[in-house]
């Protein structure tokens, strides 16, 4: 399960913008629900994937 650590390393990682001062990522609580709005889409996914498959069906729509 992704946690609010999970979100702020992943942001870190893909160098969204902080705040210079304190180090924190600017608009965190946007980018937690825009987390949620991901994995609540990539959880749909996996409902409707045969066993095995909704990896990649979730990559194979990240690419589309």
């Amino acid at each position: 399960m992704i946690n609010r650590d999970d979100v702020i390393r992943m942001a870190k990682e893909s160098l969204m913008p902080y705040y210079w001062r304190t180090g924190e990522i600017t608009y965190i609580d946007k980018l937690e629900h825009f987390a949620a709005l991901v994995a609540e889409d990539c959880a749909k996914v996996a409902d409707q994937a045969e066993p095995y498959q909704a990896a990649d069906m979730i990559r194979a729509r990240w690419k589309a």
